[in-house]
C-alpha cells in the first residue's frame, strides 16, 4: 500500500456496485466488450491489495461499476494513466474526527488526496461538549464532503457517572441519533463497569444497537469480566 505515495498523480477507485442504477444486462455487455464502457482507464499499475501484486492493465467502468479488468480498447471517453498507480481507497474504520480539531472540510482536504475516501468516526467527543448540537453540526456537512462518512452513536455520554459533561445521551436521545441513516452502529461502550455489573440504562443502550455494530472500548478486562463484556452482544 505504501506505493500509493510514490506517485504524484493517484487515481482511486471504491469498488461499490449499485445494481439498482444500471441494468445487468448492460453491464455483461461491457464486461464482454461488446458494449463500449463509460471510462476506459489503460496502462495503469493495478495494486492488488489482497495479494500484494501490481499488475500493468487496463480498466473498464460502466456507470459506478467496474466491469472489467483486461485487454479493453472501446470506450466513450478514454485516460491513459501511464503507469500511474491504481488502487481501491482507504477506509478509516475508526476516528473521533473532532479530535483532528479540524472542520470536516478541512479534514478532507487533508485525507482525501493522500487516499482516504471513507471514514467512520465515533463523535463522542464533540457530543460531550454540546450533545445533540454537535452531532446535528456534522450531519449538516456529511452529504458536501468528497468522502463517504459514517457516524456512530456516542453511548457513553457521559462515559461515567464520575464525569462531568456538557450533555447527557439517554436512550430516548440515543434512538433518534440511531436513526439516522449515516449512523452505523453505536459507538464505544466506555462504561464497562456498568456493562459488567448489569446496570438498566446501560443494557438499555446496547439493545438499541442490536442490529447494528456495537464497539468495545474495555482496557485490561479480562478473564469473567471480559466474558461477561463480551455476552453483552459488543464485539468490535
Amino acid at each position: 500500500m505504501a506505493l500509493i505515495l510514490m506517485r504524484s498523480i493517484v487515481i482511486y477507485l471504491a469498488f461499490i456496485i449499485w445494481r439498482n442504477k444500471m441494468s445487468i444486462k448492460d453491464l455483461i455487455n461491457v464486461a464482454a466488450e461488446r458494449k463500449p464502457a463509460d471510462l476506459l482507464l489503460k496502462n495503469a499499475n493495478i495494486v492488488n491489495v489482497f495479494t500484494g501484486e501490481i499488475e500493468n492493465n487496463n480498466v473498464v467502468i460502466y456507470q459506478d461499476t467496474i466491469a472489467g479488468i483486461g485487454k479493453y480498447d472501446h470506450a466513450k471517453k478514454v485516460l491513459d494513466l501511464q503507469g500511474d498507480y491504481l488502487s481501491p481507497a482507504f477506509i478509516n474504520g475508526h476516528t473521533h474526527l473532532e479530535s483532528s480539531m479540524l472542520h470536516p472540510i478541512s479534514y478532507a482536504r487533508a485525507v482525501v488526496p493522500r487516499g482516504t475516501l471513507t471514514v467512520m468516526t465515533d463523535l463522542h467527543e464533540i457530543t460531550n461538549v454540546c450533545g445533540l448540537k454537535g452531532i446535528n453540526f456534522y450531519i449538516n456537512w456529511i452529504e458536501k464532503l468528497p468522502l463517504d462518512m459514517f457516524l456512530m452513536a456516542p453511548s457513553c455520554v457521559p462515559s461515567t457517572d464520575l464525569e462531568t459533561s456538557g450533555a447527557n445521551i439517554n436512550v430516548k436521545k440515543l434512538k433518534a441519533i440511531l436513526s439516522y441513516p449515516r449512523v452505523k452502529g453505536l459507538g464505544e461502550m466506555m462504561n464497562f463497569t456498568g456493562v459488567i455489573k448489569n446496570e438498566e440504562s446501560v443494557i438499555d443502550k446496547i439493545r438499541m444497537g442490536k442490529n447494528k455494530i456495537v464497539d468495545g472500548h474495555a482496557p485490561e478486562l479480562s478473564g469473567h469480566d471480559l466474558n461477561a463484556y463480551i455476552a453483552a452482544g459488543i464485539y468490535s
